[in-house]
């Protein structure tokens, strides 16, 4: 069976932050690693965007650490000129901010 090929459009810096204050927006609910495979929101300019994160070589994200993955966005063309490296963003699952992060390159946009 083949395997649908994600397009890799940026590549970040992501931080995926522990729910430290019970009952906050902010951050991720379980201490359990995330799936290398997700599809949040990526937040920037004012407005939330649906991407997939994802990553070819770690199977896991686990919560309080950086790793360095790759995001496709679901409508690429609205980002080509929005987008720069070093830019920061927030990554959020409905209106919860889960984490944060960098761009450390523009791949395919």
């Amino acid at each position: 069976m083949n395997k649908i090929k994600i397009p890799k459009h940026i590549e970040v810096e992501l931080y995926i932050c522990p729910n430290q204050i019970e009952g906050s927006f902010f951050g991720r609910l379980e201490a359990a690693p995330m799936n290398g495979n997700f599809r949040p929101q990526f937040y920037y300019e004012g407005d939330d965007w649906d991407c997939i994160v994802f990553s070819e070589e770690i199977e896991q994200i686990n919560v309080g650490e950086y790793s360095n993955v790759f995001v496709a966005f679901l409508s690429p063309d609205r980002h080509k000129i929005k987008l720069k490296d070093n830019q920061v963003f927030l990554l959020k699952n409905g209106q919860g901010v889960i984490g944060y992060g960098k761009i450390i390159q523009i791949i395919g946009l």
